[in-house]
């Protein structure tokens, strides 16, 4: 596997990782809002938020699992070079021995592929909130705004 791709690999986990952390620190409070415009008190969305994590879930699962076995390979590439050896040599050690750790290229795509998965995934829930906005702008009601929109009283 070409060492730009591997890079990607990485970049895209980290990616998913900080996406997922934002949306926790979003879901668990930061984003007030007013009693009056809370979506978490109205039971549909609740439930939308439930099935976007259900269907998550398995996919992050594959993902730690592939992530575990990438570090069960790195640590034994690790093991296999002198102390102290930096992140680059072991990546080298890594790609330049297909031989040593044939699973390595099959690890890498598997990733990219998990990545994938999941930032479908977020496509999707993300198309399913705009089109309950949607929705409640073409029925006539207002959509739920929370307290930091700055459009609340416009």
């Amino acid at each position: 596997m070409k060492r730009g791709a591997s890079i990607a690999a990485w970049l895209a986990l980290l990616a998913a990782i900080v996406a997922t952390l934002v949306a926790i620190v979003c879901v668990r409070g930061c984003c007030t809002s007013s009693p009056k415009d809370d979506r978490t008190k109205d039971a549909a969305y609740a439930q939308s938020l439930k099935d976007v994590m259900k269907d998550r879930k398995p996919l992050v699962k594959a993902r730690n699992k592939t992530v575990a076995e990438m570090q069960a390979v790195i640590d034994r590439a690790r093991a296999a070079l002198p102390e102290g050896a930096t992140d680059e040599a072991v990546k080298a050690e890594l790609e330049g021995h297909p031989d040593k750790y044939p699973e390595w290229k099959g690890l890498n795509e598997r990733i990219v592929a998990d990545n994938a998965a999941i930032e479908g995934s977020l496509k999707d829930a993300r198309s399913r909130v705009r089109a309950r906005i949607m929705k409640e702008i073409g029925s006539g009601a207002a959509p739920a705004r929370t307290a930091s929109d700055p459009n609340k009283d416009k």
